[in-house]
């Protein structure tokens, strides 16, 4: 499935798609990195997630991480799936996706 990253403005959107899994790790980490490098805030859209494995949440807190140490704004566009809710509760990275949820 395809990634995208756009950055309309100072503002950039990060697109998943299909599998956020160990398998498609490097390519997650690079998207997200170069996100939080280009733009000061960043959106993911993860609507069309379909699966996620420890490896993508980790990777989704990293970014947060990141973005937090370096005063950048991360956040979520549109509506979280309950697959990735539901494997982020069980795995103990719930607060990662608390602010989506509310």
């Amino acid at each position: 499935m395809a990634s995208t990253f756009e950055l309309p403005d100072k503002n950039g959107r990060v697109k998943f798609e299909g599998a956020l899994t160990v398998g498609r790790a490097d390519e997650i980490r690079t998207l997200l990195m170069k996100a939080l490098a280009d733009a000061g805030q960043v959106f993911l859209d993860l609507g069309n997630v379909t699966d996620i494995d420890l490896a993508g949440l980790q990777l989704l807190y990293s970014a947060f991480e990141t973005a937090r140490q370096a005063g950048k704004q991360l956040s979520y566009a549109g509506k979280l799936p309950g697959a990735i809710l539901k494997a982020a509760e069980e795995a103990g990275y719930e607060r990662i996706f608390a602010s989506a949820t509310k």
